[in-house]
């Protein structure tokens, strides 16, 4: 099993979550791959969310238990606003292991129980997919199970347009843009509320400007008609048209 491999960190976990219930609590972690992996990201399921910093601490050790020093130059790298989305990077370690902690907040109450999904990328690629559940109290009540989450891609960098931060462009990010649309020059706007420009960096305000970064990325479920880009498009005019005139 390639996440949490080591029994004794597998034991460690359970001591962990079976103490106090509420507060910030921590999964410790072990995982290898084949020719190892250079990337993680985690995406947690409600009601629990990732503390902050979510991803503290890391460490390698090779096949008798050594610490290696590069396992020290992997550190996070991106946590969203929501704490359901959080990732890391640091050098390959090849075979070796990477031990590291997955902080969490929240009350960890017995009939909702916590779980996350967990993947590994290499060179952008995706190397390891699992799912983390703890399915009771009990001692042993930890499985990792083949990963669910559909995720292909290594977020972030995310592409632009992806507000709500579930790795495509669709009408629902455009729905949250035209909520917090605010024109050029406002100020205290972020990626998730439609800030998208600046090569992804952001200048505050939601605007024409980062509806265009919408329109060039659009994903969808599927590739888009032509006309379904048009039709959004001329949407988006009739908005800022309507805005400009209450002013």
């Amino acid at each position: 099993m390639k996440g949490l491999r080591n029994i004794a960190c597998a034991m460690m976990l359970i001591a962990v979550l079976c103490g106090s219930a509420a507060g910030d609590w921590y999964v410790p972690m072990g995982d290898q791959e084949i020719d190892g992996f250079d990337y993680i990201q985690i995406s947690v399921a409600t009601p629990y969310v990732l503390a902050d910093v979510s991803m503290p601490l890391f460490f390698g050790l090779d096949a008798d238990y050594n610490q290696i020093p590069a396992g020290e130059d992997w550190e996070q790298t991106f946590q969203n606003d929501k704490g359901d989305f959080a990732s890391a990077a640091g050098p390959n370690l090849g075979d070796n292991l990477l031990a590291f902690d997955v902080w969490f907040s929240g009350d960890r109450q017995s009939g909702d129980r916590p779980s996350f999904h967990y993947q590994t990328y290499k060179d952008g690629y995706l190397v390891g997919n699992w799912d983390v559940k703890c399915i009771g109290p009990g001692l042993y009540d930890w499985v990792v199970d083949p990963g669910t989450w559909d995720a292909d891609s290594a977020f972030p960098p995310w592409l632009p347009g992806d507000a709500d931060f579930d790795t495509d462009v669709d009408i629902h990010d455009i729905l949250i843009w035209q909520l917090n649309y605010t024109g050029p020059g406002a100020t205290g706007k972020e990626w998730g509320d439609g800030d998208w420009d600046t090569d992804g960096i952001g200048d505050g305000d939601v605007d024409i400007h980062d509806a265009l970064l919408w329109q060039l990325n659009y994903t969808g479920p599927h590739a888009p008609e032509p006309g379904t880009i048009a039709l959004l498009s001329v949407g988006m005019l009739g908005l800022l048209r309507r805005r400009r005139g209450e002013r």
